[in-house]
């Protein structure tokens, strides 16, 4: 693997946390480390592909919604990263998530496709201005 790969790789799994459905969107199972993972992120994707210009990259992406059948929910580009297109689809209700990354990771305008994971902290509520 590449340097460039392993960077969007970290990447890809640093924003997973912060890509997924709207908080209160469901409950959570705790897990080992203490955070609780919410289902409602359960059929989301996160998508990277390589640098392109916007209308490329959005083309791209919108391709890929429709043969998929995916909706999306988001998309951004990555600065830090060359600015690195980031799309977040909603998978339909029952699909098979790890098939739709299996098929997704091998597409060529895919350089990541993984589940959205999406965990909360599980501990006191800090009074506000705690950290002013």
């Amino acid at each position: 693997m590449s340097g460039r790969q392993a960077g969007v790789l970290l990447l890809a799994v640093l924003l997973a946390g912060c890509a997924s459905a709207p908080p209160g969107a469901g409950g959570g199972a705790v897990g080992e480390a203490g955070a609780a993972a919410t289902p409602a992120s359960a059929s989301q994707l996160l998508v990277l592909m390589d640098p392109a210009p916007a209308r490329i990259w959005q083309g791209y992406s919108a391709e890929i919604a429709g043969e998929y059948r995916l909706e999306q929910l988001a998309a951004w580009t990555v600065g830090s990263l060359d600015n690195t297109p980031c799309v977040i689809y909603q998978a339909l209700p029952g699909r098979d998530i790890r098939q739709l990354v299996h098929r997704l990771a091998a597409d060529p305008r895919v350089s990541v496709a993984q589940p959205v994971q999406r965990f909360r902290l599980l501990g006191e509520e800090q009074p506000k201005g705690a950290y002013n």
